[in-house]
This record gives structure tokens, C-alpha cells and sequence, in this order.
């Protein structure tokens, strides 16, 4: 539309009415498509997180990660850290992502950090 159909559409009492409206109006739609460009631009960081936290956790796979259901708590913990200063610190494993207990510095429960046993042939 241009100018004189919205002046004769709304009959401004001014062209300064119109002009500001007019204004308003492009702000109002410029901001709307900001939002959504943010909007969309989220999204895909989202989605891009996603996807490789999922080729993270298959490439783990591939590499042989035990995923460790059958272990107890007891069999995942340092008791041996105990008489240590720092060695009763409740820690998550990187590998299972099980909790244990050890020193507080550990990263894998003892069950990961033991050799894989290789499969008889």
C-alpha cells in the first residue's frame, strides 16, 4: 500500500499521524521478524547440540564403553581411598555415569577402570 491509501484508509488528522503510524507499524514488524530469526537461530543451536552429544554417545559405543547394569555400588567403590583425607567423596562415573565412591579427584568407578576381559574365540 503506499502512503495516501493508508492516510485515506485510517484519515489521519495529520500526515504526522500517518508517518508515525507507518513507523510504528515497521518497527513493530521488523521486531516481530528479529524474534523469529532468534527463535529459529536457538532452535538449531539446540539441535545442533543435540546431535552431537547423540554422535558422542555412539561413537562411546563403538569404542567399546561398558555400559555397566549388573555392577552393585560396593563393586563400583574405592574402599581402599577411605583412610585417605579426601577419599569419602560420592563421584560419578565418565564412562557409566553410575555413582561410587573414592577419592575425590576420581573420574571412573572401579568396574570401568578395570581391563575389558577380551571374548574367547
Amino acid at each position: 500500500m503506499s502512503y495516501l491509501t493508508w492516510k485515506e484508509t485510517f484519515k489521519f488528522v495529520s500526515d504526522d499521524d500517518a508517518k508515525c503510524y507507518l513507523w510504528n507499524q515497521w518497527a513493530q514488524a521488523t521486531q516481530e521478524r528479529d524474534q523469529q530469526e532468534r527463535f529459529k537461530w536457538e532452535v538449531n543451536k539446540r539441535a545442533d547440540a543435540a546431535e552431537r552429544d547423540l554422535a558422542a554417545a555412539n561413537e562411546r559405543l563403538r569404542d567399546g564403553i561398558k555400559w555397566l547394569k549388573d555392577s552393585t555400588f560396593d563393586e563400583r567403590s574405592f574402599h581402599e581411598d577411605a583412610p585417605l583425607e579426601n577419599g569419602i567423596y560420592h563421584n560419578d562415573c565418565v564412562n557409566c555415569g553410575r555413582t561410587f565412591v573414592g577419592y575425590k579427584r576420581r573420574t571412573i568407578c572401579k568396574v570401568c577402570s578395570a581391563p575389558a576381559a577380551l571374548p574367547k574365540e
